[in-house]
C-alpha cells in the first residue's frame, strides 16, 4: 500500500486555473504533507482541459505550470499497467451503471486501487461515490 492521495483530474485542474472550488482545492494542498499521486492519465486531461481554456496565454501558463511540479517532483506519477487495465474492467462492470462512471473516471479509480492508494480527492460527485463504494477515503477538499 502507498502513502498518500491521489488526486484525479477535477482536483488537480483547480491548482492552475480558477474555478469555484479552487479555494478550498489550494487550502487543502497547502496543509497536506503525504505524497500528491497522479497518473499518466492526469497529464493528458489537463493538457487537453488547459488548451481549451478561454484565455490562449493562461492555459499555455497552466501547462507550463503542470508540467513544471511534475519536473520537480511535486506529485509522484502511478504506473498504468495491465493490472490497471484488467481492475478497470471489473470497476466498469461493477458500478458504471450504478454511478454513470465515465472511462476515464473508470481509469482514475482504477489506477488508484491497483496500486493501494487508500485516499482519492476528486470534485466529480459520480467518481467520488463510486470510490467510496470501492472502499476508499475520497474528500472533496
Amino acid at each position: 500500500m502507498l502513502v498518500g492521495s491521489y488526486l484525479d483530474t477535477s482536483f488537480l485542474f483547480k491548482f492552475y486555473l480558477t474555478e469555484r472550488e479552487s479555494p478550498d482545492a489550494l487550502a487543502w494542498l497547502h496543509q497536506y504533507r503525504d505524497p500528491v499521486w497522479v497518473s499518466p492519465l492526469s497529464d493528458i486531461e489537463l493538457v487537453a482541459a488547459f488548451s481549451r481554456s478561454d484565455s490562449v496565454t493562461a492555459g499555455r501558463k497552466a501547462i507550463d505550470h503542470y508540467l513544471e511540479d511534475l519536473k520537480y517532483g511535486f506529485y509522484r506519477k502511478l504506473e498504468m499497467d495491465a493490472a490497471v487495465f484488467e481492475s478497470a474492467q471489473n470497476i466498469a462492470q461493477r458500478y458504471a451503471r450504478q454511478y454513470g462512471l465515465r472511462s476515464l473516471d473508470i481509469l482514475h479509480l482504477a489506477t488508484a486501487v491497483r496500486h493501494g492508494i487508500t485516499s482519492f480527492g476528486s470534485f466529480d460527485d459520480r467518481q467520488s461515490d463510486a470510490a467510496q463504494a470501492l472502499g476508499l477515503n475520497v474528500f472533496r477538499a
